[in-house]
């Protein structure tokens, strides 16, 4: 069984369902966090929703994504089967709005996330990259999640710090791009400083 915790935002109610949909029948509890308060910071959220639940895993998944069936179950048997791993990470594809495909994700082709590459790296894997579908053994991600609160990108953090990943083959998420997801809001300048704080970790 795995924690999932599911950040809902108002500016994607339109997804919401379809969200929802996609985790029906998965081997998962899911966790409702609220994102629609003034003061709302996405590190202190996750730190919120990654200490829910007992499950010996955790996941996290925005509301305006989709999640491919089977996803989780293949992510677990990875994990029970490599007591050394962290977490895994499956591929995952860009869809537009209306769920039609833009682009393979950074984990198949990293070239169209330059400003980004510096956060997305799998640690201890020179070359390789990774985004969702994160599950992680909690275990390894409890220590630091103190260190996520008012952090604006804070997964690269948590990864950096939990230990080894390994990727699971095949495509486990669809991740929606447009105009009020939370990568558009970003600049490079605060991409590049968060780089900058990650080095220092």
């Amino acid at each position: 069984m795995i924690d999932v915790h599911v950040l809902h935002t108002p500016t994607h109610r339109r997804w919401h369902e379809e969200c929802r949909a996609s985790l029906q029948g998965a081997p998962i509890r899911v966790h409702a966090i609220d994102g629609s308060a003034p003061d709302f910071c996405l590190g202190t959220a996750r730190a919120q929703g990654f200490s829910l639940g007992s499950s010996e895993f955790v996941s996290y998944v925005d509301d305006d994504d989709v999640v491919v069936p089977f996803a989780f179950e293949k992510c677990l048997r990875v994990l029970r089967g490599s007591p050394e791993l962290a977490g895994v990470y499956t591929d995952e594809i860009l869809v537009d709005e209306i769920g039609g495909f833009v682009s393979p994700g950074v984990s198949i082709d990293p070239a169209p996330f330059v400003d980004w590459l510096p956060l997305l790296r799998v640690p201890g894997q020179p070359g390789q990259f990774m985004h969702h579908l994160v599950v992680f053994r909690r275990a390894a991600i409890e220590p630091h999640l103190k260190g996520m609160e008012g952090r604006r990108i804070p997964e690269p953090y948590l990864i950096a710090k939990a230990g080894s990943f390994a990727r699971v083959p095949g495509v486990g998420y669809f991740w929606r791009i447009h105009p009020r997801n939370t990568f558009s809001g970003f600049s490079r300048e605060e991409i590049a400083t968060a780089a900058a704080e990650l080095e220092r970790c």
